[in-house]
């Protein structure tokens, strides 16, 4: 088993390694994260597949340090259009995934399970009398606005003192 690793790293390849010891093969699918050991440092990485070998010989390749996750943090959707994205403009998919996810996930911190933003409440409705800062008649105009079409798409475009 060689896990197929996207790096956030100039270079625009994918990295082999092995899995860490004990590692439960239903554990590893793609868009989960994996602390490797990468030159003289440790860095935090993406899955991308699961390969049954691999170009380098298999003596040469170094074991991954972790499985940070169970449950992917990148969907396939965001793993799809991450991959256009690098080869649209010639970037290292490392790289763009990286950007992809927020600082603490880059880190490799760990989630909380509980605490997915689909758990959070959002606002039915907005009003330009709940903001905490003063606003000007025009701003107060256009959340009032947008604030009806909280349920519905449309496009606005917010420019000058609105903005």
């Amino acid at each position: 088993m060689i896990l197929r690793i996207a790096l956030p790293s100039p270079l625009r390849r994918l990295f082999d390694y092995l899995p860490p010891q004990n590692t439960i093969p239903t554990d590893l699918s793609p868009g989960i994260r994996v602390r490797v050991p990468f030159g003289r440092r440790e860095v935090v990485g993406i899955l991308i597949s699961v390969e049954s070998h691999s170009d380098i010989p298999v003596e040469k390749l170094r074991p991954a340090l972790e499985i940070i996750d169970t449950i992917p943090v990148l969907s396939t959707t965001i793993l799809d259009l991450s991959r256009w994205v690098a080869d649209y403009y010639h970037e290292p998919l490392g790289e763009v995934l990286n950007f992809a996810l927020p600082v603490a996930l880059r880190e490799g911190k760990v989630i909380d399970a509980n605490k997915t933003t689909s758990q959070k409440k959002l606002p039915q409705q907005a009003s330009a009398q709940e903001s905490p800062w003063p606003l000007s008649d025009e701003q107060k105009t256009a959340i009032e606005h947008i604030a009806q079409s909280l349920n519905f798409y449309h496009t606005f475009l917010v420019d000058g003192v609105t903005g």
